[in-house]
């Protein structure tokens, strides 16, 4: 009963354990070098809750989006494919 809901886990999974793996390198980046050229005056919980926000946005975007290939895999299984390339042409273009 739970196999619909597969790919969003996985991908959720996914996103966390990158999020995860890249947070000393995003918050050297996005912190630590911005406070040393002056050009940041954002507090370090500031900047944390702005990571886990855009962390928390990304997963429900990534968890809705992750659907519609699925859906078209079970709506055209031999040209699934090409009907996604069609729907993701238009942001690859944006």
């Amino acid at each position: 009963p739970w196999r619909p809901l597969q790919p969003s886990a996985y991908l959720i999974l996914f996103i966390l354990l990158l999020a995860a793996v890249e947070l000393p390198l995003a918050f050297y980046r996005g912190f630590i070098r911005l406070h040393d050229y002056g050009i940041s005056n954002q507090t370090a919980a500031n900047w944390f809750r702005d990571y886990g926000l855009s962390l928390a946005v990304s997963v429900v975007v990534a968890g809705a989006v992750i659907w519609v290939p699925y859906a078209l895999m079970r709506r055209f299984p031999r040209y699934w494919w090409a009907a996604t390339g069609v729907l993701v042409f238009p942001f690859i273009v944006l």
